[in-house]
């Protein structure tokens, strides 16, 4: 679970490692009904004025954010991903 959202634990959205196709071995990979299924990733966009939703931070793995430069400090989520 990944967050986007500028806070004090925020990382630079490039600075992680995310899991995906590539990144499973075969030790993540889990049999559910019979389907392989891998890890991925689930991002969390907020809303533009209030950000994403202050229950939910807690219970995410990482907070990324995408550098500003500036006086402004919000992203169309429309812009950042399309």
């Amino acid at each position: 679970l990944v967050g986007m959202e500028t806070t004090e634990r925020s990382k630079l959205y490039n600075a992680i490692q995310y899991p995906g196709r590539e990144a499973a071995s075969s030790d993540e990979l889990a049999v559910e009904n019979e389907c392989m299924i891998s890890p991925g990733v689930a991002l969390f966009l907020g809303n533009e004025v209030s950000g994403v939703d202050t229950d939910i931070m807690p219970l995410l793995d990482e907070v990324v954010e995408i550098p500003m430069f500036g006086l402004k400090n919000s992203l169309n989520v429309a812009a950042c991903a399309p």
